[in-house]
């Protein structure tokens, strides 16, 4: 379900190359899961991370909702529509934004917020709020 709606967020390559925001945003989410001991103790990441696991069960399940039980089953339009929604608009704006991170930032390294990745692409790039980001191909008409 995830990577279905990634597909439809990330439209540009750059975004999403070989699928690598799935993995990013798996790994984000179980950063306790596999950190060293002393990472636990940090009692504010654990909160943040509690509160984007939160974020991201409530999406998903708002997505899958919307579609009328599987959103990963419905056809790429009906996606596209329930993306653009303004509800969803929350999730679709986080699920951007852990795209652009997966695509710029160095690997293991700690980010707040979404990079800037005008460096690899040469272009800046945000979330429009519905349909393609700014800056992408798709949205250049």
């Amino acid at each position: 379900m995830l990577a279905a709606a990634i597909r439809c967020i990330a439209t540009s390559p750059e975004l999403n190359p070989s699928g690598h925001v799935v993995i990013y945003v798996d790994h984000l989410l179980s950063v306790f899961d596999v950190a060293p001991t002393e990472l636990h103790k940090v009692g504010s990441l654990r909160q943040r991370l509690a509160h984007l696991r939160d974020r991201y069960t409530r999406g998903i399940a708002m997505l899958d909702e919307l579609a009328g039980g599987d959103f990963a089953a419905a056809p790429l339009l009906h996606q596209n529509l329930i993306l653009s929604r303004s509800q969803v608009a929350p999730f679709a704006s986080l699920l951007f934004d852990h795209c652009v991170e997966a695509t710029c930032a160095p690997p293991l390294s700690a980010r707040r917020g979404a990079a800037d990745c005008s460096h690899k692409t040469g272009k800046h790039l945000r979330h429009a709020g519905h349909g393609h980001p700014v800056g992408s191909p798709s949205s250049a008409s």
